[in-house]
């Protein structure tokens, strides 16, 4: 399995599009530039609609548009615990 691959929160748009490109995923984790944790998640989709409808350009940082709602999950959650969150 291939290590997971994190964006920083200051990197532009165009930077986040040439990543999804050469790993082939279509979603990251965002994290602090400065900090490292973890502050959120960018997808393709996501990205392309904001470029699209010019709400964001390729220079703007990914910090723009990122979702910063997201759910932790440990290893050791029980699993029912697990489904009922994944269901939401």
């Amino acid at each position: 399995m291939k290590p997971a691959v994190f964006l920083k929160d200051n990197i532009a748009c165009k930077e986040a599009i040439g990543a999804m490109k050469s790993s082939s995923y279509d979603q990251f984790p965002v994290k602090h530039h400065e900090t490292g944790d973890l502050v959120g998640m960018l997808t393709s989709n996501m990205l392309m609609s904001k470029l699209a409808n010019k709400k964001v350009t390729g220079i703007e940082p990914i910090s723009k548009i990122m979702t910063k709602e997201f759910r932790n999950m440990s290893s050791d959650m029980p699993v029912s615990e697990l489904a009922r969150v994944l269901e939401r």
